[in-house]
């Protein structure tokens, strides 16, 4: 376990993150999925990926999670507006939104 400094808590390592290659692979599909089905979408999230590669790839992990969970996610969010990144309806139950967040130790 890694505690801050003499504290006793919990505190993010400063080693580097570790890259799973599979995660790179759902990123490149998903970028596809944008560049085919959602261009302007597809600008946003190649400057994410960019500006905020954990952000970006927190995005599609979650995309690829939903969809694997059949709850049938499509892009909510429209470039220059704010709103949750994701709009789910589920076969059974409820629809609802989903905003993805990453929380960088900087």
């Amino acid at each position: 376990m890694v505690t801050a400094e003499g504290s006793g808590f919990w505190a993010p390592s400063t080693e580097p993150a570790y890259e799973d290659p599979m995660l790179d692979e759902v990123v490149k599909a998903y970028s596809v999925f944008l560049e085919v089905r959602e261009p302007k979408q597809h600008k946003l999230f190649e400057k994410r990926l960019r500006d905020n590669r954990d952000a970006a790839s927190s995005e599609a992990a979650i995309f690829s999670w939903l969809r694997a969970e059949k709850l049938a996610p499509r892009i909510n969010e429209e470039p220059g507006k704010v709103g949750a990144d994701f709009h789910c309806s589920p076969a059974t139950g409820i629809p609802f939104l989903l905003e993805v967040t990453s929380l960088n130790a900087v």
